[in-house]
């Protein structure tokens, strides 16, 4: 039977990813098609039909927000 080789796990949140300027640069221009449906699209309307209101777009952003600093260096 052939030996397992062991070795240690590397620490939590010890990786780190290079973002190259072109990353950065279609990175943003997602976030921005994010920022405008909440604030335009189809993000802005209930299911039921009614606009959303300015608290629930806000609350709707932050989330947003708080997804895309998950695991980020801020």
């Amino acid at each position: 039977m052939p030996t397992i080789e062991k070795a240690p796990l590397s620490p939590p949140g010890s990786r780190t990813v290079t973002i190259t300027s072109v990353d950065r640069a279609e990175l943003i221009d997602r976030a921005r098609d994010v920022i405008d449906d909440y604030m335009y699209g189809n993000g802005s309307w209930w299911h039921a039909g009614p606009r959303k209101s300015l608290d629930q777009t806000l609350h709707d952003l932050n989330n947003f927000e708080g997804n895309i600093r998950v695991g980020a260096v801020c």
